[in-house]
């Protein structure tokens, strides 16, 4: 180490590989400007040996330029130079710090700087080197940056230092080593013509091999290792770039000691010589395993939803299940690259496969139990997919998803596969979405379905409810027929009789015909009042349906001649209820009076579980229920027919139980609410 006022020269052929090792410390610290000088002890001086940077000012620019540190001094009372070489640590200058000296901020302020450190280098009796780094912001400056710090250092103090030792030169380059060991890339040095001189220690670190078992210059066990599948791809772009001298970048598969699949990404670069001669070719090599993993999962997302959306728009546009169910199979299996893909049908005999549904051998398909006491059953007990260890025989993992919508089970949905990477939840969740678009379109398809019977329904009421309105019209005119009419016609002829009698002078007959007629028209009279209270009873409305049903009754009883009970533990309802329940009892009192020929009548009403019962028993003739419906409906003169449509259009039930000899006993039902109008 030299002494005294005059600096080391540094040697021509130092002073590139200076700036250089100056430049890779400035971009690899982050920093703004970098200069290494050489610091004599005795004078405490520092005189500038090398620079890299952009600070403008002559103080950190021109090399050769000496400065005294007397002026700038530090906490101690001596020299932010002395004091660095004392702690052998880095020390940091802020220009915002307010212990620092004025001196020293004014200089920092003077080369636009709001942070520097100072790097001891090596020192002997005499002196030694320093590096200075600076920084233009007032940036924080980490514990890993002042040891990597120190590291640059002992690397430009070695390259500029004419007297440093062996051991010096020895530590440098473990120094070296290091830093390129720790980065997180490897670097990797090539021959001209390619073959691997050095390629440090990733080999081992990632591939499991040792780095001494790799023999200079010879790159045999460099193309085995390469993945089968990349291996004329990498050699033949490395060759075409060693040809032509250009750079070489690229992703490719290496193969571990233990078979397991590593992605690298190497650039590999030409250095020249001043002849534009290819000299050597540097190289720096990176880890992308979890890189493409979650690029390649990205893109496998991706693709799901894409599935998931397509197969859901042709649901939507009323693809039946069954044939999605045969796209829905290719889509998975491809996505999944899956041995075995297949939509299975829910039967009563278990499942059954779905026509065309299914993707993998006919081996695997029937190592599957499809029996109703199949462990895939359990696929119905769960929400969400279920994934399964083992599969089919030769299968590694699988997964299996229920079809089910509206309560209803229609299927199951399964993939399997070979491949030692096992079915992931994402992928599960893939399998359960597909399955919940086949579940949606055998919803639909259900659905559709039901409107189909829910229309043709729709039409049989309204064919009911004409024929039931013309069967009410028809009633209204056997009554006028059967009474009213007749009534009316005997009065006519009393009328006549009265004509001819007092055109006689028979004032007797005259008088008898005139009281005939006036007893014809009472008569008229009181049928077509009783008439226009059974279509229109004022009663029920007024005072419920137990008061106008005991009305009813009595009235008809009058007529037919035989004994009534009547119970009725009704509250009031909705006119829709009362009318229905009375119209029904009305009917059905008009078939026994027509009918029964019974002696004897009971009706009951009562509310229980939100409806309404009826009840119409009598001890009369009776009839053969089995014969009923051998009969055309329009000769059914017990108007049964009639009394069952306007309660099962309400949503009710009818029920009658008969015998020949034995009477009828006849019961309804009627929801409470809400009752459809029907009509009366």
């Amino acid at each position: 180490m030299p002494s005294g006022d005059e600096p080391f020269p540094v040697p021509p052929r130092f002073a590139d590989l200076l700036t250089a090792l100056l430049e890779y410390a400035r971009h690899a610290l982050g920093a703004d400007h970098v200069l290494l000088s050489e610091w004599s002890a005795d004078t405490d001086t520092l005189t500038t040996l090398g620079v890299s940077g952009d600070l403008t000012d002559p103080m950190v620019q021109t090399v050769g330029l000496r400065v005294h540190n007397s002026e700038y001094i530090v906490d101690g009372g001596e020299s932010n130079t002395r004091q660095a070489f004392r702690t052998q640590r880095p020390a940091v200058l802020r220009r915002d710090d307010p212990a620092l000296t004025r001196r020293l901020c004014g200089y920092l302020d003077q080369i636009g700087a709001a942070v520097e450190v100072i790097v001891p280098v090596l020192e002997s009796a005499g002196g030694g080197w320093l590096m200075e780094v600076y920084f233009r912001t007032p940036v924080p400056i980490e514990p890993e940056q002042l040891d990597d710090a120190m590291r640059f250092g002992a690397l430009a103090g070695a390259a500029v230092s004419r007297d440093a030792v062996t051991a010096a030169l020895e530590r440098s380059e473990a120094l070296y080593r290091g830093l390129v060991e720790q980065l997180p890339a490897h670097v990797f040095q090539r021959r001209p013509d390619g073959k691997l001189v050095l390629a440090g220690p990733w080999l081992a670190r990632w591939l499991g091999y040792d780095p001494d078992s790799w023999t200079v210059g010879d790159d045999t066990r460099w193309s085995e290792v390469l993945h089968e599948d990349d291996r004329d791809r990498v050699l033949t772009g490395y060759a075409a770039a060693l040809a032509e001298g250009e750079p070489y970048a690229e992703e490719y598969r290496m193969r571990r000691v233990d078979g397991a699949v590593v992605w690298l990404r190497e650039v590999d670069v030409p250095i020249r010589d001043s002849h534009d001669r290819v000299v050597t070719r540097q190289g720096v090599v990176f880890d992308v395993t979890d890189l493409v993993t979650t690029r390649s999962e990205l893109a496998r997302r991706a693709r799901q939803h894409e599935v998931v959306s397509k197969l859901g728009l042709r649901a939507l546009q009323g693809d039946e299940w069954h044939a999605t169910a045969v796209n829905a199979v290719r889509e998975v299996a491809a996505v999944l690259d899956a041995e075995l893909t297949v939509a299975l049908d829910l039967t009563v005999d278990g499942l059954v496969p779905v026509t065309g549904a299914v993707v993998g051998s006919p081996e695997r398909l029937a190592a599957l139990d499809l029996s109703p006491e199949s462990e895939l059953m359990s696929a119905f007990t769960s929400d969400d997919a279920v994934v399964m260890e083992g599969g089919p025989p030769g299968s590694m993992s699988g997964v299996m998803a229920k079809i089910a919508a509206l309560g209803i089970n229609f299927g199951v949905f399964i993939a399997c596969t070979d491949h030692t990477q096992p079915i992931t939840r994402d992928d599960a969740h893939f399998v359960q979405s597909t399955a919940n678009v086949l579940a949606a379109a055998a919803a639909r398809g259900r659905v559709a379905l039901q409107l189909s019977h829910s229309e043709q329904q729709r039409r049989e009421v309204f064919a009911q409810l004409l024929r039931a309105a013309d069967e009410e019209r028809r009633r209204v005119a056997m009554e006028l027929h059967d009474d009213t009419i007749q009534v009316m016609t005997a009065a006519l002829i009393s009328l006549d009789r009265q004509r001819n009698a007092e055109a006689m002078g028979d004032g007797r007959r005259s008088t008898e015909a005139a009281m005939a007629v006036r007893e014809s028209l009472a008569a008229a009279v009181e049928r077509t009042r009783r008439l226009s209270f059974e279509l229109v009873p004022p009663l029920l409305e007024v005072n419920g349906l137990e008061a106008a049903v005991s009305d009813l009754l009595a009235v008809v009883a009058a007529d037919a001649g035989f004994a009534f009970e009547v119970s009725a533990e009704v509250a009031r309802h909705s006119f829709a209820v009362e009318a229905l329940a009375y119209r029904t009892i009305q009917e059905l009192l008009s078939n026994v009076r027509r009918h029964a020929h019974a002696a004897n009548v009971r009706v009951r009403l009562a509310d229980a579980d939100g409806a309404m019962e009826g009840e119409v028993a009598d001890d009369g003739v009776g009839f053969d229920p089995a014969a009923l419906g051998d009969r055309p409906a329009s000769a059914l003169h017990f108007g049964l027919d009639a009394a069952a449509e306007r309660v099962r259009l309400a949503g009710g039930a009818f029920r009658f139980e008969s015998r020949p000899g034995g009477g009828t006993r006849i019961v309804f039902t009627i929801p409470l609410e809400p009752v459809p109008a029907v009509a009366f």
